[in-house]
């Protein structure tokens, strides 16, 4: 014969403490199962649309070296600043271009391509890009796509630009 025991409402406080106790232990106990697995922290590195939209001032450093800093903003980095530095000793540049992100991160990026005049006062760049890494949570970045910029004289030695970077992004 079968007998069937019955818990009282001491029993129940027990099974409900017990419960608060192993089900936030067994999720830890998950999460760090899983955060050392190779899986998971391949899971981390994801690609992505990357785009930004920059304006700013440049200015001849040599006759054959121009300095460029703006700000704008960039998807999924936010806000940003730009500085870079290109030579135009031939018709193609290689432009080193640093966007810092509003907590301070940096993405390097090169790019080459052609400036073509289209009137005495406005030069287009177009060409590609390719991001080389950076610091904090983009040390280990990599992207590639293109970029096109328009730049207006305003004077012998410096002027203004407008610029769009479009691509991919890993992080």
């Amino acid at each position: 014969m079968a007998t069937t025991r019955v818990i009282g409402a001491r029993g129940k406080d027990h099974f409900r403490r017990a419960l608060k106790i192993l089900i936030p232990a067994a999720l830890v106990l998950l999460v760090l199962t899983l955060g050392s697995s190779p899986m998971a922290l391949a899971s981390h590195t994801h690609t992505t649309f990357f785009e930004a939209i920059l304006i700013g001032k440049f200015a001849f450093t040599s006759a054959t070296t121009v300095a460029a800093s703006g700000k704008g903003a960039s998807f999924p980095l936010g806000r940003v600043t730009a500085k870079g530095t290109v030579s135009i000793a031939s018709n193609t540049g290689t432009p080193s271009v640093i966007l810092t992100t509003a907590n301070g991160d940096e993405l390097f990026l090169t790019t080459m391509g052609t400036a073509t005049f289209t009137s005495s006062t406005t030069a287009v760049f177009s060409g590609a890009y390719a991001i080389t890494g950076g610091t904090g949570h983009l040390v280990h970045a990599t992207g590639h796509g293109t970029v096109n910029i328009v730049a207006d004289l305003t004077s012998s030695s410096s002027g203004t630009f407008f610029a769009r970077i479009c691509g991919d992004i890993t992080v």
